[in-house]
């Protein structure tokens, strides 16, 4: 679904979930004149297809890491008590 969003300024997407797994995804030009790079515009759908795969699965992979960070960094963080007071400079 991300890579079709990619590609929302150059073609209409359509998306048809056929089963739990698998998602159909038609592309229609929305510059007639555009026809002539239908190859190239599947080859770069492809692409951005495998660039979001490998994404989602460093985003599982670092997930746990992820939030160990975020939690530390909470943790670390005085969020319950007042900022500072800045002291005013006198003149």
């Amino acid at each position: 679904m991300k890579a079709s969003y990619r590609f929302t300024d150059r073609v209409y997407a359509t998306l048809d979930r056929v089963s739990e797994e698998e998602l159909r995804v038609i592309l229609q030009l929305k510059n007639a004149e555009d026809e002539q790079d239908v190859d190239a515009l599947i080859g770069e759908f492809s692409n951005e297809l495998l660039n979001q795969a490998l994404l989602e699965r460093v985003r599982l992979e670092t997930e746990d890491i992820r939030r160990l960070i975020a939690e530390q960094a909470f943790a670390e963080a005085d969020l319950g008590s007042d900022p500072p007071v800045r002291q005013q400079e006198s003149h």
